[in-house]
Order: structure tokens, then sequence, then C-alpha cells
């Protein structure tokens, strides 16, 4: 495994060598040097290599930038192949502006990818989204094919206190002809950064160390690279750019996310090409260039927008923007809600805060979120209270969202009632979390919904019983598809009722946390496919189920519930029988066994 890395071609060339070599040379055998890796294995990649397509054969070398073991993403790595021009519109007569789609192109060509075993998936727990590695002869191989124009500078080049005229002049030579740069070392001397000014006809610079030592740009540096197509500088101890950034005209992604950085240069509106915009965890960035508006081909600006002290006017303008992960509403022009109107292809996560500064139902109509079918997320988020109790319902009406949207998330909303268009069974939300609705003293009927898979109720504190409205009525009704429920912080809450046989016959988890006056529990054994069942700091409930719990149900959590707790008590408590036969009890964060009986 440590020579072979899964390759059977290797394995055989060193099954061929072994008898003849000594066991000790082995040990520290370099396969990169060897003769016969060359000649044998090179002509096999060779081979590969031909046949790939055009795009293919651009995208391999540009693999020679990242440092080994590093963790690709597929939006990434296809935002910076648009930025670099690898990815192309097939159609004669193109107009990128009317048709942002060109990811789409790209998420094909990273198929292209996978299925050439380039990438492989590198996914140690199955997160989301999946991240992806490159198999190490595969990455010498790309560094081989990179030849001159593709340079990684790590800690071999990167100069120190020794030997260190020879290197910058060694360094100037191996800069000469390149094009694309990543600097995978710890710091990045002024020196070095004159050697990259001469390299006019660079397209790529990427800082790829993190806490990597840059220092400060100079203003000349972009003035010589204006041929500049994707900057990273990412996770470097960077605080400011230089006013001279405005000159890359041909810049498609920038990113400075995690840096120091404290506002960008006025310039950066004069970026006309630019695509992506990462500016993700800057927490010293107060404020967006005001005139943003003029990147019209933005795609992606991904910054922490309710980090802000406002919000740059007329962001409308952007209308091909796909990635804006949160919107604050205000009251003068060019801060209204109607500023999404034209935002066609939003895509992901938006959060729309501020909602009390929203006039009325037409107004949120207007913000369109019925057209918006890439959106997969929305949070509505008001921030006061308003005497108007009626407007807030008539805004939350307006908002009704497009049948593709799969989460909800409400916070602080300020009417008494839901709209009808919640509980519709037409509605096709998967995800709904309910957030300080704290005039609402009724809950929706939810349990109308056909893909309703999780529901949160937090914070609700007039609600005072769940019953059979929440759970709805009609054929369709008491959560077909529900699989995670939580009830959490509701400090009035008294009784749940209403549960029959037929609702919830997929819920496998259920959460009651913090609901102190919660007595009473519905017959939880009618609840046939629940798995994980948690009862924390509900110290008014008396006792399980009469009935029982279901046979399904394999872990019990007791927090903080003493009258409970005294009833589970192993072989004297009176719910014992009830969960003798669970295969994971724990109370007060005690493992419980049904041997201590």
């Amino acid at each position: 495994e440590k020579f072979c890395k899964g390759l059977p071609l290797v394995a055989d060339i060193i099954g061929r060598r072994l008898p003849y070599e000594p066991e000790v040379k082995w040990a520290n055998v370099d396969l990169w040097n060897m003769p016969e890796f060359k000649d044998q294995i090179f002509p096999a990649f060779r081979l590969n290599y031909s046949d790939l397509s055009p795009f293919l054969k651009n995208c391999l070398p540009y693999f020679s930038l990242f440092p080994e073991n590093y963790n690709f993403s597929k939006d990434e790595l296809i935002r910076m192949w648009m930025a670099e021009g690898f990815i192309r519109p097939q159609v004669d007569g193109f107009q990128y502006l009317e048709y942002p789609g060109l990811e789409e192109l790209g998420s094909y060509a990273f198929d292209e990818v996978l299925s050439q075993s380039i990438l492989q998936v590198y996914s140690p727990f199955n997160q989301e989204p999946k991240i992806y590695r490159m198999h190490e002869f595969i990455r010498r191989y790309a560094q081989y094919i990179g030849s001159d124009m593709y340079v990684s500078i790590d800690l071999r080049f990167a100069p120190s206190d020794v030997n260190c005229s020879l290197k910058m002049a060694s360094m100037e030579t191996h800069l000469r002809s390149a094009r694309h740069i990543s600097f995978v070392c710890p710091r990045i001397p002024p020196e070095l950064w004159k050697d990259v000014e001469k390299c006019e006809g660079l397209r790529t610079v990427l800082s790829l160390h993190r806490f990597a030592k840059i220092g400060q740009l100079s203003y000349t540096l972009f003035l010589k690279l204006q041929w500049l197509r994707v900057l990273d500088l990412s996770k470097s101890d960077i605080n400011e750019l230089p006013e001279s950034l405005g000159k890359l005209k041909h810049l498609g992604l920038l990113d400075v996310s995690e840096t120091e950085i404290e506002e960008l240069p006025r310039s950066t509106v004069e970026l006309y090409g630019l695509q992506v915009l990462k500016l993700n965890q800057c927490h010293l960035l107060l404020q967006l260039p005001k005139d943003i508006r003029n990147l019209t081909r933005l795609l992606h600006l991904e910054v922490d927008i309710k980090g802000l002290s406002s919000m740059p006017p007329h962001i409308g303008k952007l209308s091909n923007l796909r990635t804006l992960r949160a919107f604050i509403v205000g009251r003068r022009d060019g801060h209204r809600v109607t500023e999404l109107k034209n935002m066609k292809y939003l895509e992901g996560s938006i959060c729309l805060t501020n909602l009390e500064n929203v006039r009325d139902e037409a107004e949120a109509k207007e913000a369109m979120l019925s057209e918006k079918s890439f959106l997969k997320r929305v949070e509505l988020e008001w921030n006061r209270y308003l005497t108007d109790q009626s407007l807030p319902e008539r805004v939350f009406t307006g908002f009704e969202p497009h049948e593709n949207l799969e989460e909800l998330q409400v916070i602080d909303y300020g009417g008494v009632r839901f709209p009808n268009w919640l509980s519709s069974p037409e509605c096709k939300l998967t995800s709904i979390h309910l957030v300080r609705c704290d005039r609402c003293h009724i809950l929706p009927a939810l349990g109308q919904l056909q893909h309703l898979k999780a529901l949160h109720i937090e914070e609700m504190h007039r609600i005072k019983y769940i019953d059979h409205q929440l759970l709805g009525s009609g054929a369709g009704a008491g959560f077909p598809s529900l699989e995670s429920l939580k009830f959490q912080d509701m400090i009035n809450l008294e009784k749940w009722e209403g549960l029959q046989g037929n609702h919830m016959p997929r819920l496998r988890d259920l959460v009651i946390t913090d609901c102190p006056n919660l007595s009473s529990l519905p017959p939880l054994n009618l609840l046939t496919s629940l798995v994980n069942l948690e009862t924390n700091n509900c110290s008014a409930l008396q006792a399980l189920p009469q009935e029982g719990l279901p046979l399904s149900l394999e872990t019990l959590i007791i927090v903080r519930c003493d009258l409970l707790k005294q009833r589970c008590v192993p072989g004297q408590g009176a719910d014992w029988d009830k969960i003798k036969a669970i295969s994971n009890i724990v109370i007060d964060f005690e493992h419980i066994s049904s041997t201590q009986s």
C-alpha cells in the first residue's frame, strides 16, 4: 500500500524488482526516480492523456498547483474553472448574461473528471458536500505535464536566511514561463513577490498554506499582472489590498476569506468580469463598496451580510447572482425587499431579516420568492414587534415560496395566525423551524404537509396545548412523512394529546426539552417507527405513557426530569418494566443497564 497506492501497474513493477533488491533499500526508495517508473508508468498515463477531451487536457495540469492530499470541493473547482475560462459555452451566439448556466456545464465537466478517476471521493464520515482527493501518482503526472507553466512553490523554493540569494536566482528562472502559480509555503517574502511581478502573463495566484505570512502587497503588483483571472489569498495575514486591484479587468475569482481585511478597495467595483467574490469569515469587514451593483457578472457573493453595518444599495442590479446568503431589508429606496425581484437565479439558502420594514403584502409579493425555483432554504426574520399585528400576517402571506423550497425557518414572527399556504397539503416543505413566534397561541395544521420530514418548534411561549389542530384533518393528515420532531423551550406547554394510531408512522426521533409545565405524554406506543426518545428538563412530567413505549425504541434519554427519574429506577420504579428492554438507556448522563435490576 505504501508504494502501490492502489495501482496494479506499480505493483507489477515492484514485484519484478523486489527479488533483486535488499530490504533496506526498499525502506527509503523513491519510486518517482526509478527508471522503470518513468519508462513504464508515464507511457501508460500518456496514453490515457491523449484520449482526454480538450477540457480535461487543460484541467489535469491545473491540479498540479495543489499540494498532496488537498481536499477539493466540487463547487470550488467549478468556479475556478469558470474564472480561468476552461468552461466555455458550446453554442454559437451564446449570450453570457442571459444564461448564467455555465455552472451546469461545469457540473458535467466535473463528472467527466470523476469518470476518468482523476479525482476520487474522500469522505471519511460520509459528509456533505463530498470531499475529493487526487491520487498521488496522478498528481505527480499532472506536475510532469504541467511543465514550467504550472508552478507550485513550497519550502524547497521559499527563501530563508540560508542561501537566500541562491534560491531567489533559481526562483526567477523557475518562474520565467509561469502562467499559474500556487504558494504552499508559510511565508511569501517581498523578494518573491518582485519575481512574481515579472510574470506579466500570469493568470493564477493561489495561496494554499493556512496562516501564510504574505505581508503588504505593492501597488505595482496588479499593474503588472493585468491578465490575472484567479486570485486566492484566503487564510493569510493580509489586511488590505492595493487600490490597483481594479486594474485586473480579467479577474473572475477573488478570495480573501478568513483574513483581517477591513474594507475592499474602492476600485473593486471596476472588476467587471468578476464572477466569484469570497469574503467568508472576514470578521473585521463592516461594509461592501457602495457601487458593488456595477459587478453585473457576479454570480456568487459569499459574505456574512448580517455582520455588515449596512446593506449596499441597489443590490438588485446583480440579477445574475446565485449566492446571496442574507438580505437586510430597509425602508429607503434601494434597500427595500423589492431589490430581490429580478434575482431569479438565487440558489441554496437566504435569510431575509428586518422584515418589520416591509410595508405590506404587495411589497412582499414583489420580492418574487414564488419565482425563485433554485432556492432550497429560506429564513424569515423579524427583529421588532409591530403594534399592528395584522401587518406581519399579511407580509408572511406575501412571502409564499416556490414549490421547490425544502426548508423554512421563521424567527420572531409577530402575527397571531400563520398564512394558509404554510399548512396547505400542496406545500412541499420538508423541514420547518418556528422560533419565538410569541403572539401565536395556536399552531398551524402542519400535519397536513405530505413531504414534511423535520419539525422543530422553539420558544413558542403562548402554546399551552398540542392537539389535533397541529395534526390537521383529512385523509393525508397526521404527519405522514415526519421523521424528526422537537419541542424546545415551551415554558407554558401543559399537555400533548390527540395522537392516534395512523399518525406519524415514520417518526424516528422525538426530543422534548425545557418544557417545565408539561405533565403528560400521549400514547407513544403508537409511534411504531420511533427509535430515539429524549426528555430534558421537563420537571412536571410525572410518568411515561400508561400504554408504554414502542417496541422499536432503541435509545431513551432522560435528563433533569426528577419525577420521571424516580419511576425509572432499575428494578424498583413504577415505569421500569416499560423501559427495561430498551438497549440504550441514559438517565441524568448515567448509562443504565437492564442487569442493574
